[in-house]
């Protein structure tokens, strides 16, 4: 990769993560809505001025597109589809930092929790175990947990909620034979956008889910076997 292309990706990556993130998702989600940059602001609690720099960047980036009604501007999302293609091309579901961890629990994510509000941090579920409390698939895989400390999006914060989890409550690091895997989300806090509870444990959103599952081995086989579900939110996206 040249320094071209690093500097693309490194700019598209940044418009897909953290607090930028949370703007093309929210857009994801009602994708047929016509946007101001001033209602996109006051609904997520930010800056307008920073809000319309960052949706400049997606039309650029070619999955937003603008139009013009008067003296105003709305912004819609082109395709679903075309973000996701985009998107993939650019993450990876093993990209994310994991921990390995073997706890003497049956349900290690019911105990993960359990101990979230005491402990300061949000979860939520994604890979093969989310996609089954959605919908029971034919693939199973050990729990794939984002935790995120609710201080904020600091590395130094998770590796302290990570010491008290292997201190306290006797999470085991391992290298095989685990049972529960933590990440620290590459796109930090917005993998909590529309969380989801589903039988009482929080899953990342109907897009978080897809773009994760579309990186794993078979996660391709459970979109389809999902694709109920991943319809009736617009998302799809054949390679």
């Amino acid at each position: 990769m040249n320094n071209s292309q690093s500097m693309i990706r490194k700019r598209v990556v940044n418009l897909l993560n953290g607090r930028a993130g949370y703007i093309v998702r929210r857009m994801i989600s009602s994708p047929d809505q016509h946007w101001s940059g001033h209602e996109l602001a006051k609904e997520l609690c930010m800056s307008p001025a920073w809000v319309n720099r960052v949706l400049d960047n997606l039309v650029a980036f070619g999955v937003v597109k603008r139009t013009q009604r008067g003296v105003l501007s709305f912004t819609e999302v082109v395709s679903n589809n075309i973000i996701i293609e985009k998107w993939v091309s650019h993450y990876d579901f093993n990209m994310n930092p994991t921990r390995f961890y073997l706890l003497q629990k049956k349900n290690p994510v019911k105990l993960i929790d359990a101990l979230a509000e005491k402990e300061g941090f949000s979860y939520a579920l994604t890979g093969y175990a989310a996609a089954n409390l959605v919908e029971k698939t034919t693939y199973n895989g050990v729990p794939s947990v984002y935790l995120v400390p609710k201080s904020g999006f600091n590395s130094d914060e998770f590796n302290n909620i990570l010491g008290r989890l292997e201190n306290v409550y006797n999470f085991i690091p391992v290298n095989k034979q685990a049972n529960v895997i933590v990440m620290q989300p590459l796109q930090r806090e917005a993998v909590l956008f529309d969380v989801k509870k589903i039988r009482g444990i929080n899953c990342v959103s109907p897009l978080q889910l897809y773009l994760d599952l579309y990186g794993l081995d078979r996660g391709k086989f459970v979109i389809e076997a999902l694709n109920d579900y991943f319809q009736k939110h617009k998302l799809f996206y054949e390679s």
